[in-house]
């Protein structure tokens, strides 16, 4: 249906958190805790998923074909809140990594066409992805379904590793033929 933002008017009244107000306690503890030979892979940083849930799917899809322009002012304002989070939570002594959790497909394909995603979503991570491969951190992507039409856009994102290589989406075996010298494989259990 349609979401809590409609229009430019809606995403300005809209109560964006500050980055002061987005708490990184519960790692801070986390990593302070831990024995010296492990590390946190903070779970952080959807971008896609929180544009279409304040548009709401339908508002999201309308949005996308008739007002463009408030679809991208939404991917930047949610792309820069959570990549300055990322960013954040990259400094707390302890984390090792990032893991990013953005479903973007379900088993039979995309959830959108690729071409929005190109243009709004993968470039955050690309930035962020470059960011890790400098500090040798790993940098994982989550995201259910078939994920053929964006492979070669996750693993240009820097991605070390992907998740949940869903059975009934892709064949495991197939993936780790054509991919499988630049992602890891994690996952591939049916729920």
């Amino acid at each position: 249906g349609q979401g809590v933002i409609g229009s430019f008017e809606d995403m300005e009244r809209f109560p964006w958190p500050a980055q002061a107000d987005l708490s990184l306690e519960h790692v801070e503890r986390m990593a302070r805790v831990l024995p010296d030979s492990m590390g946190v892979i903070v779970v952080v940083g959807k971008i896609f998923t929180p544009v279409w849930m304040l548009l709401g799917f339908e508002g999201f899809g309308e949005a996308c074909a008739f007002n463009p322009d408030l679809v991208a002012a939404m991917f930047q304002r949610v792309g820069q809140l959570q990549f300055d989070c990322c960013l954040r939570a990259m400094k707390i002594p302890g984390v090792v990594g990032l893991w990013m959790s953005d479903d973007i497909a379900y088993g039979q394909g995309m959830m959108v066409n690729p071409r929005i995603l190109r243009e709004h979503m993968f470039p955050w991570y690309r930035r962020l992805g470059e960011i890790l491969r400098e500090a040798n951190m790993p940098f994982v992507y989550h995201s259910d379904g078939n994920l053929w039409p964006v492979m070669e856009d996750i693993i240009g994102c820097h991605f070390n590793a992907l998740h949940p290589i869903e059975p009934k989406a892709m064949d495991s075996r197939e993936l780790k033929a054509k991919v499988g010298d630049r992602l890891c494989l994690l996952g591939n259990v049916e729920l």
